[in-house]
């Protein structure tokens, strides 16, 4: 029953940060350090607020370092990535860090166990939804911070 309340919260929230992204990388952007890592402290923000509440969902308070810098490391890259490529919108290197998270998770991250051999098609699909959700839940404001949005006065 806790992880359905985690995925709600989840997928509601998500809704909540894909509509007032802009609002929110504002609000980063306010503060007092370069662009570029007003991006990393908001994936680094999001990132802890996801893994907390997947963690809490699962009975563990795991420590986040093994899981936490990777995510915020992906945000920094793909936003690059979406710099040098000159993107408009967050678009497609959102999409392509989500597919990359799903591939990252399937073959080299904490549930590539899970993904390599599921217990049912049903349970495979949900793991790969669930894992895109969860990327893009760490990802939205870091790079609307770097592709969108310029610097307040």
């Amino acid at each position: 029953m806790a992880f359905l309340i985690t995925f709600g919260f989840l997928v509601i929230t998500l809704g909540l940060i894909a509509k007032y992204r802009s609002q929110l990388a504002d609000f980063f952007l306010r503060l007092p350090v370069p662009p570029t890592w007003a991006a990393i402290i908001a994936a680094l923000v999001f990132s802890v607020i996801e893994e907390a509440f997947i963690n809490i969902a699962s009975g563990t308070l795991h420590v986040l370092v093994g899981t936490v810098p990777p995510l915020v490391f992906f945000v920094f890259a793909f936003g690059k990535l979406g710099q040098i490529f000159h993107a408009k919108t967050i678009r497609y290197p959102l999409i392509a860090l989500m597919l990359f998270g799903i591939f990252f998770e399937a073959f080299a991250g904490g549930s590539s166990e899970r993904f390599q051999n599921p217990d049912s098609a049903g349970i495979l699909v949900f793991g790969v939804v669930f894992c895109a959700i969860t990327y893009a839940y760490t990802s939205i404001v870091g790079l609307t911070v770097m592709i969108e949005r310029k610097r307040s006065p």
